[in-house]
């Protein structure tokens, strides 16, 4: 309890530190102490008479304290008279005002209706001259683009480190052509064309280009996190659903003649050169060369192949380079429904994260649970993409490190007697992250390890980086600053 304001100055000037207050405190505290003394008439009449000045003390400031009470009750008696009769006012105003106010409003709200209505029809057609307009530059740009120009962003040029190109033509369409009027070829190409576009609604790809009898459409581009590493397989399909079709139909004018497709396709962001290129390089050390292996060629047969990675002390290709490389993980435990090897075999598709049967996950164990990769090489890593369920628990691919391990000696052992360099730390729940790693970060192993006591869960994991030469080398390790002790 605390004393109102009134109370509590006339105690400290009228009471507190006074003479009165000492005598009082005096004698309680021999009452307290509870001593045998000698009785004393004159002790007990001044215990009396001062505690009776005491309470006289205390009944003057009650009289005080009740005085500012009325005082207080009488100013808020006075503020609700006030209050009643403004409101009574008020009332009776709203009572005067109300007919004119329903009239104001039905003639306002019939206004308002007929507006809205003619707003409604001009609106309706507004938005339908807007979804032809759009129709149309999206058929001129890739959709992704189209927005950004739309909402007036600039339009940056991107690098794409992996797609897939589908080139096609007809065969003997010169042929075809010199036996056709001008207007019988638009209306043949008119029905090839549409015929092709109906199949790529139900693939993930974009149509370049078409000129006279070549077709040309990309994957993995222009939004390259929509499919990753599945452009190859999304051609592919969409090339055999082209084919099937297209070879069953014959030429409008000229029934008896069936189209005959001719399909080209190319992947990935390297450059393949030959034996010969590679020995004219060799005398240039600063392109980096790597041996690809012997591979068919059309029109010359077996050949060996070499991949020009790059410049060695400048750009190189960067590449997904994790993809069917050995894993490990902590104690698999009860709660493992896909192989930890499937984290890196280039498939991710959003139904693989919509049941646990598609993803990895550790058990309960004692040590904090992680998830390794051996790339197999030494790699300078770029990034680092997870993929995680995006049905449920987040909580398991969050607070985590990715740590990356380049062993001080060519050896096998995955993380004992490494250079620990960590790429990145996420603390938030997170369904997907792509971590860039510092520059320079160099090493042959890739582990996410949690770091506190949870299942850890992955449905798809890409490591992304360019191969290093010589990398036992004193000058890869000056270049990097790497000291092994």
């Amino acid at each position: 309890m605390q004393y109102s304001t009134t109370v509590h100055n006339q105690i400290n000037s009228r009471y507190t530190s006074s003479e009165l207050e000492s005598v009082i405190n005096s004698m309680r505290a021999d009452i307290l102490a509870n001593n045998a003394t000698g009785g004393s008439t004159e002790t007990s009449i001044a215990w009396y008479n001062h505690i009776t000045s005491y309470i006289d003390l205390l009944k003057e400031i009650q009289d005080i304290l009740s005085q500012e009470i009325i005082g207080m009750l009488e100013d808020y008696v006075k503020s609700l008279k006030k209050n009643l009769i403004i409101n009574v006012i008020k009332m009776v105003c709203a009572i005067l005002l109300f007919p004119i106010t329903v009239t104001f409003v039905y003639t306002l709200t019939n206004k308002l209706q007929l507006f809205a209505n003619s707003l409604r029809n001009k609106t309706y057609d507004l938005e339908k001259e807007r979804r032809r307009s759009e129709r149309l530059l999206y058929q001129l740009l890739p959709i992704s683009i189209a927005r950004r120009m739309m909402k007036k962003k600039p339009i940056i040029p991107k690098h794409y480190d992996s797609v897939s190109i589908y080139f096609s033509d007809i065969a003997g369409f010169t042929d075809i052509c010199s036996k056709s009027t001008p207007m019988q070829v638009i209306y043949m190409l008119n029905l090839l064309y549409i015929m092709m576009d109906a199949k790529l609604e139900a693939f993930d790809v974009y149509k370049v280009e078409t000129i006279g009898d070549a077709y040309m459409v990309a994957s993995g581009l222009p939004v390259p996190t929509k499919n990753r590493t599945r452009h190859a397989t999304e051609v592919a399909s969409m090339s055999l659903e082209i084919m099937s079709t297209v070879s069953e139909a014959t030429v409008p004018h000229i029934p008896q003649e069936r189209w005959k497709v001719r399909i080209g396709i190319n992947s990935a962001g390297m450059i393949q050169i030959s034996s010969a290129t590679k020995e004219a390089l060799d005398a240039y050390p600063e392109f980096l060369i790597r041996e690809r292996g012997d591979m068919t060629i059309k029109g010359k047969g077996q050949m060996k192949t070499y991949w020009l990675i790059g410049y060695s002390n400048g750009y190189r290709a960067t590449l997904e380079v994790a993809k069917y490389k050995q894993t490990k993980q902590s104690s698999n435990g009860h709660l493992t429904h896909r192989h930890s090897s499937n984290a890196v075999d280039g498939i991710y598709e959003q139904y693989l994260t919509s049941s646990p049967n598609y993803c990895s996950h550790t058990g309960f164990v004692d040590e904090l649970a992680w998830w390794a990769v051996d790339l197999g090489a030494i790699y300078d890593i770029s990034n680092v993409v997870i993929f995680g369920r995006t049905d449920c628990c987040t909580e398991r691919l969050s607070n985590f490190v990715i740590e990356v391990f380049r062993p001080c000696r060519n050896k096998t052992s995955w993380f004992d007697d490494s250079i620990v360099t960590v790429c990145h730390h996420q603390q938030e729940k997170i369904t997907y992250v792509d971590a860039a790693c510092p520059e320079h970060t160099v090493g042959r192993h890739v582990r996410i390890r949690l770091k506190d006591r949870n299942v850890l869960a992955l449905c798809e994991v890409e490591v992304h980086g360019s191969f290093v030469e010589d990398v036992y080398s004193g000058m890869f390790l000056v270049k990097y600053n790497i000291v092994c002790f």
